[in-house]
């Protein structure tokens, strides 16, 4: 066999590779954001649960959403799950885009950092702290084999 067959060979395995490296890189990186997102509700305090259906995951600018004051807020949650999916498949590989997690309810500040008479939850504060965590086992799961 020539040596340049041998060498395009090893280029096209070589680019191969790196196309698989990226696909799994671009993996972690969604599976990272959506889990910081589920992160985020299920450490969210729980009174009427429109706090934890606030919590909110857009790509390329931040949400403007606010939940409903009354609803089903459960089933708001999962939708919420449901449109970070939709949203992180924009995604792709030619260009990561900047990946907005939010709040906007108005006494969604309080809840993170306390107010009057109300100690701080500091729920994406502690969910940030966490995110290495994600990172890893994220990375773990999608580089195995």
């Amino acid at each position: 066999m020539p040596a340049t067959s041998n060498i395009q060979s090893f280029l096209k395995r070589v680019k191969d590779r790196n196309k698989e490296y990226n696909n799994k890189a671009l993996n972690v990186y969604k599976g990272s954001c959506k889990k910081m997102l589920e992160t985020l509700q299920s450490d969210s305090p729980v009174i009427s649960g429109r706090y934890k259906a606030g919590h909110t995951l857009s790509v390329h600018h931040p949400s403007d959403y606010i939940p409903p004051k009354n609803g089903d807020f459960v089933s708001i949650t999962q939708e919420q799950l449901t449109n970070a999916d939709t949203a992180l498949n924009e995604i792709r590989s030619e260009k990561i885009l900047k990946v907005f997690i939010s709040n906007n309810l108005d006494y969604a500040e309080k809840v993170e950092n306390g107010g009057a008479n109300s100690t701080p939850h500091l729920v994406y504060g502690k969910t940030k702290t966490k995110f290495s965590d994600i990172i890893v086992e994220e990375s773990n799961d999608k580089f195995k084999g």
